[in-house]
C-alpha cells in the first residue's frame, strides 16, 4: 500500500537525478544521474535481518546520495557512516557516451561494508534476501541464465522486459511478478536503457496498468 510516484527529475546535492519516488521516505530504489550513473537498491545484504529501531536513515536516501556523488562510488561507500542504516545492496553502473566505464556492487550488512567490482560484459541478476530465501533466489537465477542463453546473440530491451513480466512458475509467491498473502506484491517494473546519446527510463505501474517514459 506504499504509494509511489512515476519517474521525474529532482535535485540532489547540486546534481540532477531522475527516479520514481517512494512518497513515504522521499527516496527511491532506482535512479539515474545527469552524469550517466545508474544505481539500483535492494533491501538486505547476504542474509535476512531483523529490523531495529536504531535504523533511522532510509536506504533510499543512501541511494540518492550515491547516485548524485560526483566522485568514485567506492570512495563514497567506504567513507559514508552507515551505522543507522538497515542492511542493503546497491548496484551502480557508470555509463558515458554509449559505453560502461564502471560497474560495482556495494553491500552493507549492518556491521561491515563489502565492495565488489563487476564485469559489465557479464549478465547479472539480484533478488532481495528480505523477500526470497536461498532456494528461491537460486531458482530465479536459473530462469535468468536460461533466458540469457536463449538470447545470447542479442539481448534486446523488449526481451528483458518480457522476462520480468513473464510467468515462470505457477506459484505467484516466487514469480518475478510476485504476489503473496497479506498484500505483499510487485507493484511496478522500472527499465533503464542506456544509449550513446540518451538514457531511457520506462516505468510500468502494474496496479494502475499505466506506462511512463522519460529520456535523460
Amino acid at each position: 500500500m506504499r504509494q509511489t510516484t512515476p519517474p521525474a527529475r529532482y535535485g540532489e546535492n547540486g546534481s540532477s537525478l531522475w527516479f520514481p519516488q517512494d512518497r513515504q521516505s522521499g527516496g527511491s530504489w532506482i535512479a539515474v544521474s545527469e552524469k550517466g550513473r545508474i544505481s539500483c537498491l535492494l533491501n538486505g545484504a547476504f542474509e535476512p535481518h531483523q529490523k531495529q529501531e536504531k535504523h533511522t536513515l532510509s536506504r533510499g536516501r543512501i541511494l540518492m546520495e550515491l547516485a548524485a556523488e560526483p566522485g568514485d562510488v567506492q570512495a563514497y561507500f567506504l567513507t559514508r557512516d552507515l551505522g543507522n542504516v538497515e542492511p542493503f545492496t546497491i548496484v551502480s553502473i557508470d555509463h558515458q557516451q554509449g559505453s560502461v566505464s564502471g560497474m560495482s556492487q556495494c553491500t552493507w550488512d549492518g556491521s561491515g561494508k563489502h565492495y565488489r567490482k563487476l564485469d559489465p560484459r557479464s549478465p547479472y541478476i539480484w533478488s532481495s534476501v528480505t523477500l526470497y530465501d536461498e532456494d528461491h533466489r537460486n531458482l530465479r537465477r536459473e530462469w535468468f541464465h536460461k533466458f540469457f542463453a536463449a538470447h545470447r546473440e542479442e539481448v534486446l530491451p523488449r526481451e528483458i522486459l518480457k522476462f520480468h513480466r513473464a510467468t515462470h512458475i505457477s506459484d505467484p509467491s516466487v514469480n518475478v511478478i510476485m504476489q503473496r498473502e497479506g498484500g505483499l506484491r510487485t507493484v511496478s517494473i522500472t527499465q533503464v536503457t542506456p544509449g550513446p546519446e540518451k538514457i531511457s527510463m520506462n516505468y510500468f505501474d502494474l496496479i494502475e496498468e499505466t506506462e511512463h517514459a522519460i529520456e535523460i
